[in-house]
């Protein structure tokens, strides 16, 4: 499930198939973003556009970074609301060991949130991946990342 797809300049991801997590309660991959190394300076800006069921079980959504079982750097859980849009930044803080992620969302309820700036250390100076993944607490419920943008601003 879900496809990989190789840098090919400043866009290392574009994808406006509807990705669909399965009638299953586990977590599902979607989306794998595949990044060169950065450098101590590169940034990553990743757009994605999210539906699910607007109902009272939850859907979480996460962005990995290294990878299925990487750091979660993205992870909100949805109930009711029918959409969730978000852009997440990650960028280097002077070090390749060292990453700043902040980003802003907004929910089907056009409630735009700030995603509180974090720090994390995950080893950038090789290429890595950035996974999109979708769970699900009932198995018939939908959740769908409908949109994803991935974008090397700077290596």
């Amino acid at each position: 499930m879900g496809g990989v797809l190789r840098p090919s300049g400043p866009v290392v991801l574009l994808s406006d198939a509807d990705l669909t997590v399965p009638a299953d309660t586990v977590e599902n991959v979607l989306a794998t973003i595949s990044c060169p190394a950065l450098s101590p300076t590169g940034i990553i800006r990743i757009w994605q556009a999210w539906t699910y069921t607007n109902n009272a079980n939850n859907k979480t959504i996460r962005n990995r970074l290294g990878g299925a079982s990487g750091t979660v750097i993205f992870g909100p859980t949805r109930t009711t609301q029918l959409s969730q849009t978000a852009l997440i930044i990650v960028s280097a803080n002077k070090l390749t060991n060292s990453q700043h992620v902040s980003g802003i969302t907004q929910n089907g309820l056009l409630t735009a949130d700030g995603i509180a700036p974090t720090d994390y250390s995950v080893d950038l100076s090789v290429p890595f991946t950035i996974v999109l993944s979708g769970q699900k607490t009932n198995s018939a419920d939908s959740l769908v990342l409908q949109h994803v943008h991935a974008e090397l601003v700077r290596p």
